[in-house]
Parts: C-alpha cells; structure tokens; sequence
C-alpha cells in the first residue's frame, strides 16, 4: 500500500511525518570486528551425466549459490588491504587433490544441497573454494568512518540480485532490485488509563473463520503488519555484558533433516 493509505490505531496520533530508516542489521558486515578476514568465492560447473565439466551461467557464487562477482572483480573494501597476493584454492576440506568437491540437484530444487570429495559419473556439478586473506589497515580507519556514517546518511536503498535473497547495503555490479524502509512514529493520544499499546493487538482485524464448530466467525489470525513495532529509545548509551550459553541436546526431535538434534542457546543480559 502507499504510505498515505496508512492509518494510525484506535488510541493513537501520528507523531511526525514519514521518514527514510534502513535496517541497522545490514550496516554490520560479516567482517565487522575483526582486524583479519578470509574473502571467499565458490567457483561452479556443470555437466551432463558422463559430459564435459563446462562453466555455469552463475560461474561464480557465495556459499549459499547466490551469484556474486568473479574473484577477480573483487575488490578490496574501503579500511582493508589485502594480506595474500593472488587467490588460492582452499585445499583444507573434504575436495579431490584439485579442490573440487561434487554433487547432484535434484527437483524440484534447483541448486546442490550435499557436497563429496570423490566424483562419480552421475554427478552432474561441481565447485572449489578460492580464498584470500585480508587485514584492517589502520591508515584508512578515518576514511572508513566518514564513508559509514555518509552511507548511514544516505538515500537508504538496500540491494539485491534478485527478488526474494538477502539484502545489503552497498550496490554490486550484479544486483537489479533495491528497497527502502520508510516508518512513521505514532504516540497515545491518552497519557492516562489504561495503556493504549492494550489497543494495538486486533485493532485493524484479521482473518475470520466461517466454519468454526459453533458456526459463529471466530478470528484466526492477525498479521504481524498489523503490528507496529514498538521501540524504546535511549537518550542515552548503555553497557551491557552478554552471557551466551550453547547447549547440544540428544534424543531430541530436530527441526531439520540433516541431524538429531539442534543446538539452542540461553542468553542473559547483567
């Protein structure tokens, strides 16, 4: 819906106009807090059963087989220099002598989900790792912080290959699709009785059930978009010491196919 179609909840006023606000999450690389960082890209081919390993369209991809650029259109990011002087392939895995390692796609699933060192004559892809390290350099630690903070001031556009991956922040050569996040602020028109954040849940309405038992329309389900987020801000910083605790349970039904049980973690904050 456009912007303007939004309407405040029962109980509450707009409080200021709509305002550009990206997802801070993205603004954290992968890199983010270290001061060294190995740079990694699958290459891929492919072939038909008992064929010539040829090169995929998406030659080269990221762990996931998202398409990423070429390892060498990579460049060295702003506030890093490189630590290895070519590209080399990582041979510290389960991969044949030659760093490939083998697979199959099988429908309705259009990438490999497991990986073996050996190759058999049914495989029909393959790929091997490249890596090259990469170090902070302290010489460009002022330049990197005025590039942040500008690209934190900017229009807020986040980008992506294709409609439906991840988003990030910096625009890449391959991707076609960017987005914005625009939010407006809503304050109680009340500041006594009961709470007016009571009045948010159910407020636009939901999904209604027609063949409930009682044959009365009970409500099934509200969509989490009929939520606002509702935030707490600080004028202030705060520091806080995290403790994380990552348990590994046996004999207990796991959430996917691929063991027997899933870690879980238990985090307090002092």
């Amino acid at each position: 819906l456009p912007k303007d179609s939004f309407k405040p909840s029962t109980g509450w006023a707009w409080a200021g106009d709509w305002f550009v606000s990206p997802e801070k999450t993205l603004l954290h690389d992968m890199d983010a807090g270290h001061t060294s960082f190995v740079e990694e890209v699958f290459e891929n081919q492919v072939r038909l059963p008992g064929g010539q390993w040829i090169h995929m369209a998406e030659a080269y991809t990221d762990v996931n087989g998202e398409k990423i650029l070429p390892k060498e259109e990579i460049e060295c990011p702003l506030g890093w220099k490189w630590e290895d002087v070519e590209w080399d392939t990582d041979l510290n895995r389960a991969v044949d002598e030659k760093g490939w390692e083998y697979g199959i796609t099988i429908p309705p699933d259009n990438k490999t989900k497991s990986w073996v060192p050996a190759e058999k004559m049914y495989h029909t892809n393959r790929r091997r790792r490249w890596v090259r390290l990469r170090r902070r350099d302290l010489a460009q630690m002022e330049a990197l912080k005025k590039y942040k903070q500008e690209e934190l001031e900017g229009e807020g556009w986040e980008y992506a290959s294709l409609f439906g991956w991840s988003f990030h922040m910096k625009y890449r050569k391959t991707d076609s699709f960017r987005r914005r996040r625009w939010r407006r602020r809503m304050e109680p028109l009340e500041h006594t009785g009961p709470a007016a954040v009571f009045a948010l849940e159910g407020a636009l309405g939901g999904v209604t059930d027609d063949k409930s038992d009682d044959g009365k329309s009970v409500s099934t389900l509200n969509f989490g978009v009929n939520r606002p987020t509702i935030s707490c801000i600080f004028d202030y910083g705060n520091r806080y010491h995290l403790r994380c605790y990552i348990y590994q349970a046996r004999d207990l039904l796991a959430m996917d196919k691929d063991s027997f049980s899933d870690p879980y973690a238990i985090v307090s904050f002092v």
